[in-house]
């Protein structure tokens, strides 16, 4: 009780006292000096954080095979190559998705492969279906492993309402993340198996101003499934979060060509991806972040003082990026300029367009 008087005091003094710009100062120098203290113990300490997190990961019994797989956002992109990924002989993957058709072809290509599919047409806002859903796939076998993959860009144009569009985002992204893994856990929980994944992003250890809707909802997701996942462990169930950066999927070519961004030279496509997803969900990681550079990178900035990071997001946010995140310009149309930018992203829609209406795999999914 003393020291929080004694604490209290000294805090009048300091706003009696000492001026605010003195105040402000010394707390981004004591933010700064923190985050660089934290950075050397870490690094020093790293090996044995590693094997503590290996240890910790191995207490638990996550299933050694998946025979029975739930995936959100299934009709493109991360969703349908972890479809792929998972479907084998003896495997029933369940594909979830808003686009019956796009379902259809995906569903397909995993029979080919081996599994029996099951296409549910949802959309993961409904908290009611996706309960149900899980229930029906529970009485047929046990669920082995959820994936919430589905996810919602805010783009607008002139036509759409940014408070609308940035509502959808929210709920899309985290509510609809909810509305999938939650069902779930009592399920897993009760037979004491089975493992959930989640997935953020690279920017969901900052919120980007280009896409902050989008961004906070990674954020959220990040910190929801590291909480979850200390909560679950008791029970023997897995949580992972995928942090993935630039992939080579239909939602991220729209943004990076409407919002006119730079060429993004580490956008990975989609098996080389789903490689690093598959191997940190089988090892039961905490977090699977790639590429290692980029997250770096990325965890970096969000540990930045507060005033710098916003110095730096503020200089790099162009007028166009305003005014395409306020609705204020028309839908993106390709340039006629011969721009490498334009070229790289022109070739990569021929190759999805390619693919969906073969129903298979295109040469980036081999």
């Amino acid at each position: 009780m003393e020291h929080t008087l004694i604490y209290a005091h000294l805090q009048s003094f300091l706003m009696r006292f000492v001026p605010a710009d003195v105040r402000a100062f010394t707390a981004y120098l004591q933010h700064a000096l923190m985050q660089v203290l934290s950075a050397l113990l870490v690094l020093v300490f790293a090996p044995v954080l590693y094997m503590v997190e290996k240890f910790h990961r191995r207490q638990q019994e996550v299933p050694s095979s998946y025979n029975h797989v739930l995936i959100t956002g299934a009709s493109s992109g991360a969703g349908e190559g972890l479809c792929h990924a998972y479907a084998k002989p003896g495997t029933r993957v369940i594909l979830v998705a808003r686009t019956e058709e796009q379902l259809t072809l995906v569903a397909r290509k995993c029979r080919e492969l081996g599994a029996t599919t099951h296409v549910e047409v949802m959309d993961v806002t409904d908290q009611a279906g996706m309960q149900a859903i899980v229930d029906r796939a529970e009485k047929v076998a046990p669920l082995d492993l959820v994936i919430a993959v589905a996810g919602h860009e805010a783009s607008m144009s002139k036509d759409e309402d940014i408070v609308s569009a940035s509502r959808q985002a929210v709920q899309v992204n985290f509510l609809g993340m909810l509305n999938t893994i939650l069902p779930a856990i009592p399920y897993m929980r009760a037979r004491r198996r089975g493992q959930l994944v989640l997935f953020s992003s690279q920017l969901g250890y900052f919120a980007a101003p280009l896409a902050a809707d989008y961004d906070s909802c990674k954020v959220a997701i990040r910190l929801y499934g590291e909480g979850l996942r200390s909560i679950l462990w008791r029970d023997n169930v897995g949580v992972t979060v995928i942090t993935p950066g630039g992939m080579i999927t239909p939602m991220m070519n729209s943004l990076t060509e409407r919002a006119k961004m730079p060429f993004v030279v580490y956008m990975l496509p989609i098996p080389n991806a789903v490689k690093f997803m598959v191997e940190g969900i089988r090892r039961n990681e905490a977090v699977v972040a790639f590429p290692s550079a980029l997250t770096a990178f990325t965890s970096a900035i969000g540990a930045w003082p507060s005033q710098l990071r916003s110095m730096v997001l503020t200089l790099i946010t162009s007028d166009h990026h305003v005014k395409w995140r306020l609705g204020e310009v028309p839908e993106y149309k390709p340039q006629a300029n011969g721009k490498k930018q334009d070229e790289f992203y022109a070739k990569e829609r021929k190759a999805e367009t390619i693919r969906q209406k073969k129903g298979g795999m295109s040469s980036l999914d081999q």
